[in-house]
Order: structure tokens, then C-alpha cells, then sequence
């Protein structure tokens, strides 16, 4: 029994020595060194791929508009003519500035900037005497070439102060102007006379000319209506003084195209209540006026021969 257990012994010391797991007889085993983990390989992090920049795509090269054609310039509009005179012949000719009055007096019974005073209206008259002006009616037409300065005085609707007040200045300064008379108030009370009419005209210091017979609102009439006012009041004038007369104020200025070819058909003149200056040969059937009111101060009016 013991001779089998030592040949098993045997056996099994022969087996340990065949694999290593026992030193050969003299050598001491080494201590098995720690295992150290074997460091798991970094991943390394595979560089992200850089994105190779797409290529810029060049931006296809914008289409440059072809230049459009320049627009041949378009021939500047030939000026409307201006309306004139059958005298027109380019030249405007002088200036002759109208200049809208309606009462002379310090008796202020209406409207006060209607009313200028005599002694305002003697100063306007000194001055325009004094620096060579003219007082020129429509009769005066066409104007003669020795009337360098030639101005236009016109009061509207005949008054009686027109005589009481004005007539004396006139004869003072030997200054012409022009009344226009509504033929229908002739000798009313506020209205000049036949008598003074007759008078101023044989003067010849005062030319008689038309408001109207009625003085009305003319865009309201009909083109009868209109010619009936037209005539009656031409025909009064004419028998009155012995002259036709040749020129129309529109009562308060009130007008339209058709008023006027009405009016031209009796008028050669047609004036309105429009701020301007007229000159000669500008449409005579737009004429239009500078007013002077009671207010009106002479540096003002001297302002308007600038």
C-alpha cells in the first residue's frame, strides 16, 4: 500500500514539474507579479474627419443688366401761346399797371377798406405826377411810343365822391382815369348824376366805361341774360356821354370762359379783380389789377413800380 501511494506521489510530481506549476528542486518561486490591468488602448478618438469646407461655390457671376438704351430726351413742349392783343408780336410791350379803387372819402358809410382818403389818394397822384407817370384810358390804345410810364387808375361802381373827392384832383395833378359805371344806379342816392357824368366826361379827364347795368353775379346768368346786361349798359353810356365804351369790369371779379366770350361780343377789354400787372400787349379780356384799399399806405403803393 505504501509502495502505491509513493509511485502516486511520484506520478504526480512528475505531472507539476511537465507544466511549470512547481520549480525544478533549488529554485524558489517568484511572487507573481499584480496584474496591472493592461491599459484598455485609448480609443483614440479618430480626428474627426474635418469637413473639408465645400468649396465655395463662386457665386455664379450676376448677370449685369445690358445697359438699356438711353431714352432719346424728349423734345421740350413747345410754350402755350399767350393770349394777347391782335397787336401781339412777342414783345409784352410796357408795363402799364391797373390799379383798382371804389370810394374817395373820409365819410366811411360801407365797407372801410373800400373807402381811401383824400388825402391818401392826392398823395399817390403827387408822387405819380412828380416821377413822370402817365394816366392812360382804354381810349388811349394803342399806347404812343412817347408815354414812357404809363399807369391805370379805375374805380369801380361810380360813386358820387368820385366827383365831390376825386374830380377836383384830377384837375389838381391834370391826371386821367377811369370809372366803371353800373348804368342802374346812375343818380342814386350814393351814385354819381347823370350831370356829373356828363361833366367829368367833357373833362376829358375821365373815361366811362361798364360795370353792367344790374351788377350781378355774371356765372349765375345765362349767355342772354349776360348780353342783355352787356348792351343796356353800353347803350346808356354811349347816349349818355356820346361814346361807346370799349371795356367791362366784371362785378366782384365773377367770371368764367363763357362769361368772357359772351363779353367779348360788346367789350374789347374785360377786366378782373386778379392781383397782376398788365403790360400792353397781354390778353386784354384777363387784365388784371392791383388794389388799393383805405390802408394802403404810399410806401406800399410806391412798392408796386419796383
Amino acid at each position: 500500500m505504501k509502495r502505491l501511494i509513493r509511485v502516486a506521489g511520484s506520478l504526480l510530481l512528475i505531472a507539476a514539474l511537465l507544466c511549470g506549476c512547481v520549480p525544478p528542486p533549488g529554485e524558489t518561486a517568484e511572487p507573481s507579479s499584480t496584474l496591472e490591468p493592461s491599459p484598455s488602448p485609448t480609443e483614440e478618438t479618430s480626428p474627426s474627419p474635418e469637413l473639408s469646407p465645400s468649396p465655395t461655390e463662386e457665386p455664379s457671376p450676376s448677370v449685369e443688366p445690358s445697359p438699356s438704351p438711353e431714352p432719346s430726351p424728349e423734345p421740350s413742349p413747345e410754350p402755350s401761346p399767350v393770349i394777347t392783343s391782335p397787336a401781339f408780336t412777342g414783345d409784352r410791350g410796357r408795363k402799364a399797371p391797373v390799379f383798382m379803387y371804389h370810394a374817395v372819402s373820409d365819410n366811411v358809410w360801407g365797407l372801410e377798406q373800400l373807402f381811401v382818403s383824400p388825402a391818401r389818394m392826392e398823395a399817390q397822384l403827387e408822387y405819380l405826377r412828380d416821377n413822370g407817370y402817365t394816366g392812360v384810358t382804354f381810349e388811349d390804345f394803342p399806347l404812343s411810343a412817347d408815354i414812357e410810364k404809363p399807369v391805370m387808375l379805375t374805380f369801380d361802381d361810380g360813386y358820387r365822391d368820385n366827383y365831390e373827392e376825386l374830380f377836383p384832383l384830377l384837375q389838381k395833378y391834370e391826371f386821367k382815369v377811369t370809372i366803371f359805371l353800373i348804368t342802374n344806379f346812375i343818380g342814386g342816392n350814393i351814385y354819381l348824376t347823370e350831370e356829373q357824368i356828363v361833366e367829368m366826361a367833357e373833362s376829358g379827364l375821365v373815361s366811362f366805361q361798364s360795370h353792367t347795368h344790374t351788377h350781378p353775379d355774371l356765372i349765375t346768368r345765362n349767355a342772354d341774360q349776360q348780353r342783355e346786361e352787356y348792351t343796356k349798359s353800353a347803350e346808356i353810356i354811349a347816349e349818355l356821354i356820346g361814346k361807346t365804351p370799349v371795356a367791362l369790369c366784371y362785378p366782384v371779379g365773377s367770371h368764367n370762359d363763357s362769361v368772357t366770350a359772351v363779353a367779348s361780343e360788346t367789350y374789347q377789354y374785360t377786366l378782373t379783380t386778379k392781383h397782376g400787372y398788365w403790360r400792353e400787349f397781354d390778353d386784354p379780356l384777363n387784365i388784371p389789377r392791383v388794389r388799393v384799399n383805405r390802408d394802403t399806405s404810399l410806401t406800399a403803393f410806391i412798392k408796386h413800380f419796383g
